[in-house]
This record gives structure tokens, sequence and C-alpha cells, in this order.
């Protein structure tokens, strides 16, 4: 990464632009979206360094974009807690587990999730209930430390205990927070670490959070049920990408 060509950079603040745009509008997306795409050229574990400092700002800045912050960690301090504990497992078995079975995995799980929504099967849960904030935290705090994709088994939790987009991409975006900082502490003790160009980490991250609050924008002159379908949208094209970049690793 510290040997990139003018193209390389010029590709990479396009796929972070799109990304961070995308992100700022659904909550969701920078870190699935960028890890996707970079990790077909440059390996997940780099491509997760280096989406790993834009990510934390890019979460970091959009708790704060909706109801008062102390209310959504009130509300979901739990879930957030066992998402990071879930991530320090997580970023672990990046470094000893088959990426592509992983990637399988993920990409069947949003699969039916998405399906389960579009048919109209969908549950809810208290958020007061102790074991499905665990669970799910857990969870999807080992999947997005491994994959970089928290978001799918996350927004099942949320999508479930509450219909406020402000609320849920908030809520979210405490959890890839937490994620980011375990992430940041096991992977800065990785040799990959070495690899990072500060310089380009500086430049992505600035115009990331420039593209990030232009999507912030568009979120908010979007009808509630059009911005649950786009995010269920987003979501089906990612999997079907993990699935098709998992099967051609696997055979």
């Amino acid at each position: 990464m510290a040997d990139a060509t003018l193209l390389d950079v010029l590709a990479l603040v396009l796929l972070f632009v799109l990304a961070a745009v995308i992100h700022g509008a659904f909550g969701i997306g920078f870190p699935m979206i960028t890890t996707s795409v970079m990790s077909i050229f440059i390996g997940i574990q780099n491509a997760i360094a280096l989406t790993l400092w834009p990510a934390l700002f890019v979460n970091l800045l959009l708790m704060f974009s909706g109801i008062p912050v102390w209310q959504i960690i009130k509300r979901y301090w739990l879930v957030a807690v066992m998402a990071l504990i879930g991530s320090f497992v997580g970023v672990y078995l990046l470094f000893v587990i088959s990426q592509a079975v992983l990637q399988l995995f993920l990409s069947l799980s949003i699969l039916y999730y998405v399906y389960t929504q579009f048919r109209g099967q969908s549950f809810t849960l208290s958020s007061n209930n102790v074991f499905w904030a665990i669970g799910f935290g857990l969870l999807a705090g080992i999947v997005g430390g491994a994959t970089n994709a928290m978001a799918p088994i996350l927004l099942i939790y949320l999508f479930s205990v509450t219909q406020d987009k402000n609320e849920l991409a908030q809520g979210a975006n405490l959890c890839f927070f937490l994620g980011k900082v375990a992430q940041v502490v096991v992977i800065y003790s990785q040799p990959v670490a070495a690899t990072l160009d500060n310089r380009l980490l500086i430049g992505l991250m600035v115009i990331t959070i420039a593209a990030l609050y232009g999507g912030v924008f568009i979120r908010q002159k979007l009808p509630t049920q059009l911005f649950r379908k786009l995010i269920l949208l987003i979501l089906l094209i990612l999997a079907i990408f993990l699935l098709i970049t998992s099967l051609s690793k696997l055979f």
C-alpha cells in the first residue's frame, strides 16, 4: 500500500467517496463496500487495515447525527459492549480462519434476512431483553471483526427494536465504532500495520468525512419506508457479491 500508484490512489478515492455517501445516507455500508472491493486486489487483511481510521471517524461522527447520543448509549450500551468483545475475537480470527468460509457464511445469512424482510416476515424484540442484546452483539462483533461486515447481523436486531431511521443509524454506528476500536488495538500489533501509508490514510480520512456529510443530507430527505427498502437493496447487492467472491475462492 505504501507503493500505490496515482491510478491506485484515484481508484481508492472514488471508492471511499461512494462508500462514505452511502454510509451517510443509510447509516451502514462504508466498511463493507470498501473491504469487499479492495479485498479482491490487496487481500482482506490489508483492506481492513486501510479502512480502519476512515471508518472509525465515520462511525464516531454518525453517532452524533440525530437524537442526543447519550440516549443512544443508554438504550444500546449492552449490545455495543458485546459487539466490542466479539470484535476482539473476530479480528483475531481474521488471521487464522479462511476468509472465504467466513464470507460464504455471511453472504448466506444476509440473503436469508433480505428474503424474509421482502416477504414481510419480521419479528419484534424488546430492547430490554438482555439475552438478545448479548447474542446479537457478540455475533455481530465476531463477524464484523473478521470481515468488516458487522451491519447485516446487527441490523436484524436493530430493525426489530426501532423503526426510527436516525436512531437505527446512530445505534449501528455506536457498535461499529467500538468494533473499530478493537480492530485498531489488534491490527496495530500485527505486521500488516507496518505497510500502512500514513499520508494516504490522512487524505482518505479527510475525503471520506466530506463525502459522509453529503450522505447525511440525503438521509434527512428520504421517507422512512424508502430508507428501509434501500438498505435491504444494498444488503442484497453486497450479499450476492460476497457469495460470488467466496465461492470463487473455495472452488
